[in-house]
C-alpha cells in the first residue's frame, strides 16, 4: 500500500480562517479523496490540534465518514479545559506564550485577512492561545465569549458519535494537555474507539532508543492500521470491536 502526501502552501484569501474546531478543510480533502478515489481505504492521523479536529470531525459525520480508520495523539480533547491548564504552572504558561506567538506569526502571513475579518488590534495584543482565539475564533464563529467558543471546538462533546475505528493515545504527563481532560468512560463506551494512556511521553514525544530519533507510536498507529486494512471483515463496527479486543 502506497500513500503519497502532497502538500501546497497559497495564500490564504478567503473570508475564513483556521481554528481549532474548524472541521470544514478536513471533510473537503476526505471527501475529495473519497470521490476520485472510491474504493481505495483511507485513514487520518491527527496530532495535537489536528487530533481534536481529526477526532470533531469523525463525531459530527459518525457513520458517513468516509475513512477505515483514524488515530488521534495527543488530543487536548477539553479546549476550555486546556485554556485553564495553560494558566496553571510556570510551563504551561511558557508554552502558552510559545503558541500563541507562533499563531501571531501565522497571523501576520495572512494580515489582510486577519484584519478584515478578526480583530488585528487585539491580535497583536494577544498573550495568550486563549486570546488570540478571543479575536479571532470567537468573532469569526459570531460566539459571544470566548468560552463559548473553545466549548464548540472541542472534540470531547462529540467522541460517543464517532463510528470509524479510532485508536487515542495520550501521555498523562502532557505539559501542553491536561489528563483530566480526556474522555476516559466515554471512550471506554464507544466499541469504536481504542484508548491508550502513558504516564510519560509529553507532547507528541513519545521517543524511544537511547537516541531518542523515532517515536514509537508511529509504529503503533502503523500496525493498527495495517490490521484494519488487511481486515477481510470490512463493516467498520466489527473490525473495531476485534482491535479493541486485541489491544
Amino acid at each position: 500500500m502506497d500513500m503519497f502526501v502532497l502538500l501546497v502552501f497559497v495564500a490564504n484569501i478567503s473570508d475564513c480562517i483556521y481554528t481549532a474546531g474548524w472541521t470544514e478543510d478536513l471533510r473537503e480533502v476526505v471527501n475529495h479523496l473519497h470521490c476520485t478515489h472510491p474504493e481505495a481505504p483511507l485513514f487520518a492521523v491527527g496530532t495535537s490540534l489536528g487530533a481534536n479536529i481529526l477526532v470533531k470531525y469523525l463525531g459530527e459525520d459518525g457513520a458517513n465518514a468516509p475513512l477505515v480508520g483514524g488515530a488521534s495523539i495527543c488530543n487536548p480533547w477539553d479546549i476550555l479545559m486546556g485554556d485553564r491548564f495553560f494558566g496553571r504552572g510556570l510551563m504551561q504558561r511558557f508554552y502558552n506564550i510559545v503558541l500563541a506567538n507562533a499563531l501571531k506569526d501565522v497571523a501576520k502571513l495572512h494580515r489582510v485577512v486577519y484584519a478584515r475579518i478578526a480583530d488585528w488590534e487585539g491580535i497583536e495584543k494577544a498573550r495568550s492561545v486563549g486570546e488570540f482565539n478571543k479575536y479571532t475564533g470567537r468573532i469569526t464563529g459570531n460566539f459571544e465569549t470566548v468560552d463559548t467558543f473553545h466549548r464548540w471546538a472541542s472534540s470531547v462533546r462529540v467522541v460517543n458519535n464517532v463510528k470509524v475505528p479510532l485508536v487515542c493515545i495520550n501521555a498523562i504527563d502532557d505539559p501542553v494537555c491536561s489528563h483530566e481532560a480526556i474522555p476516559f468512560d466515554e471512550c471506554r463506551m464507544n466499541k469504536n474507539i481504542v484508548l491508550a494512556t502513558t504516564q510519560h511521553g509529553g507532547h507528541n514525544a513519545f521517543f524511544e532508543g537511547m537516541s531518542g530519533k523515532n517515536l514509537w507510536w508511529v509504529r503503533v498507529i502503523e500496525e493498527y492500521f495495517s490490521v484494519l486494512h488487511s481486515s477481510s471483515l470490512m463493516n467498520k463496527n466489527t473490525v473495531a470491536t476485534a482491535l479493541r479486543n486485541n489491544y
